[in-house]
């Protein structure tokens, strides 16, 4: 079986869309990697996953992830709305 290289038009030329960034080669991404994380097809989800659900030590998790300031001791619900608040919703 011979092996065929991918090729992608970038800038109106012919590249070899196999060569990873930084090694040489043109750099071109995938065409069919939709959301930037180098793996085929939307993998990534378009929104942050939901809050409901969650344990507190969870929540207090997501919400240091977010960069959401929130005290130990708070509720559950005060976590949960501190996170929305913060995503905007």
């Amino acid at each position: 079986m011979t092996h065929i290289p991918r090729k992608a038009f970038v800038g109106g030329q012919l590249v070899d869309a196999a060569v990873p960034p930084g090694e040489g080669g043109a750099g071109v991404a995938d065409p069919l990697d939709r959301d930037g994380d180098g793996r085929r097809g939307g993998s990534l989800p378009r929104r942050p996953a939901a809050l409901s659900g969650l344990r507190k030590a969870e929540l207090l998790a997501v919400a240091a992830a977010d960069g959401v300031a929130v005290a130990p001791d708070a509720t559950v619900a005060a976590i949960r709305r501190a996170i929305e608040v913060s995503r905007g919703r």
